[in-house]
């Protein structure tokens, strides 16, 4: 996890991993993928799929994280959702 700020004040928070699907030039990008908190995985994984999007890597776990999900919107473009079990403290 990668923390912008100091406890107490607002920042951009993320994440570092190593990629868990094949690298550019095989159908996925070069470049960071944003991903987005929502509060229920779930029902926006139904809002992705029911305004044209789709489903790309299926809900998964973050241990001791939350739930993460990878979509396409309906231009293709790759974005991940993240639900938080378990928010960093600010």
């Amino acid at each position: 996890m990668i923390t912008t700020h100091e406890k107490g004040e607002m920042g951009i928070d993320g994440g570092l991993m190593k990629r868990p699907m094949p690298a550019a030039g095989e159908g996925y990008p070069a470049a960071f993928v944003c991903t987005v908190d929502v509060p229920d995985l779930d029902e926006y994984l139904g809002k992705v799929t029911a305004n044209g999007g789709s489903l790309h890597v299926p809900k998964m776990p973050v241990p001791g994280i939350g739930w993460l999900a990878y979509c396409l919107d309906t231009e293709g473009n790759l974005f991940g959702m993240i639900q938080m079990t378990n928010p960093m403290p600010m």
